[in-house]
């Protein structure tokens, strides 16, 4: 192999590893994301689940 075929495929192997890495980021922030998605998620159902208790105790006094 000549050095300028070296010189490519150490240039697309570079290239390859920070498409890869890039990708793997991205997929953490995805997963980061979803996190927080579930957290607000598990937030509101708190939330109604607590509406829901006024409602059924106000049902309850009138």
């Amino acid at each position: 192999m000549s050095l300028v075929q070296e010189d490519i495929m150490t240039r697309l192997l570079v290239t390859l590893t920070n498409y890869v890495e890039l990708l793997i980021s991205m997929i953490r922030e995805k997963d980061q994301v979803i996190s927080k998605k579930n957290a607000v998620i598990d937030s509101l159902t708190e939330v109604v689940s607590l509406q829901n208790g006024i409602i059924a105790a106000l049902k309850d006094e009138f």
